[in-house]
């Protein structure tokens, strides 16, 4: 998938509303890892910083669990590593 199209839609980290201010920030996390099955699809993606998507790298889920579930369980998780971002 073009990071070109998905930066498009957001300039901000969807995790922890900073925003890019340069490519090297930017990355695309999948909301559903793709060790549990996600896939890099427009549903399943969300722009992120390299930090928070490193932070949210390890996290699991449970089978089922919606997509704002997750984003929301991962902002949770970043709130608690990077408590000095903005929300």
């Amino acid at each position: 998938m073009p990071c070109l199209m998905i930066f498009s839609a957001s300039q901000y980290c969807g995790f922890d509303g900073t925003s890019f201010n340069g490519w090297q920030q930017l990355s695309v996390d999948r909301i559903l890892p793709g060790k549990q099955g996600g896939k890099y699809e427009l549903g399943n993606t969300i722009t992120a910083c390299n930090a928070c998507n490193t932070i949210t790298s390890r996290m699991t889920f449970e089978p089922g669990q919606y997509r704002e579930e997750i984003i929301e369980r991962k902002k949770a998780h970043v709130a608690e590593r990077r408590p000095f971002t903005q929300e």
